[in-house]
């Protein structure tokens, strides 16, 4: 629906449809065109925004989501990839984290998530076809938007070029396993391809502090602004890095 999305970044290749997946009638027009798969990654994804909008992500991201689901099962759609986000992990001491490890998301994004995992769950056993849940670690890239604490790399990139401090929440020390976009697509596609029926970690499986990130972009630019310590926000995980075995496999 374009809400934070931008119409030109859509391949030229691709026909276009702009409509809100919770528009049951406009989504039923575009399934009934005949889709053999269903790569499912629209969703609100701010931690923070979470907290202040609760209701409006759970519209979005666990309504929306449950609409996607009943669209494939009344149009026969084979298979189902869902992003879903290390966030369902919450707060762990045992790194890297495997996908048996147990949830206990820690915001209302990270729960919106956890709940449309377990939709897309429950319709596959009852209806049969496949579903592929994709658990994204960091995901990084061109045309990343420079708002909000999700796109980090592309806020620091910025700042930085700009000569501008950073603002870091808490002491830098947290991690994050970041992966960049293209490596992310590539598990979309080979997901779709293969008609993988499984839950699995598309991360680097490596961790990289804040503060880390921050001295890498400054040293390849060749800028140090500094950087502006703020308080830790709620809701935030301090450490994540995910284990990527059984997607290598």
């Amino acid at each position: 629906n374009l809400l934070s999305g931008i119409r030109e970044n859509v391949d030229e290749r691709a026909q276009f449809h702009q409509i809100d997946i919770r528009n049951s009638v406009a989504l039923g027009h575009v399934m009934d065109s005949g889709i053999d798969g269903v790569v499912h990654l629209a969703a609100q994804t701010s931690v923070r925004a979470s907290w202040d909008d609760p209701v409006g992500y759970a519209d979005t991201n666990i309504s929306g989501t449950l609409s996607v689901v009943q669209h494939c099962v009344e149009y026969g759609v084979n298979t189902l990839v869902f992003s879903s986000s290390a966030a369902v992990y919450g707060k762990t001491t045992v790194l890297p984290i495997g996908e048996g490890s147990l949830l206990r998301p820690e915001s209302p994004y990270a729960v919106s998530k956890h709940a449309g995992e377990q939709y897309v769950r429950v319709f596959a056993r009852k209806y049969g076809f496949n579903p592929c849940i994709l658990r994204f670690s960091n995901v990084y890239g061109p045309r990343q938007r420079c708002s909000g604490e999700s796109g980090v790399v592309a806020i620091f990139a910025d700042s930085i070029v700009k000569g501008q401090p950073v603002c870091i929440f808490g002491n830098g020390q947290q991690t994050r396993d970041f992966i960049f976009v293209s490596d992310v697509a590539t598990a979309v596609a080979s997901a779709v391809e293969l008609g993988v029926n499984c839950t699995l970690n598309i991360s680097t499986g490596k961790r990289t502090t804040i503060l880390e990130l921050y001295e890498t972009i400054a040293h390849e630019v060749n800028q140090d602004p500094g950087i502006e310590y703020a308080p830790e926000r709620k809701g935030d995980v301090l450490f994540s890095q995910l284990d990527n075995s059984t997607a290598r496999a």
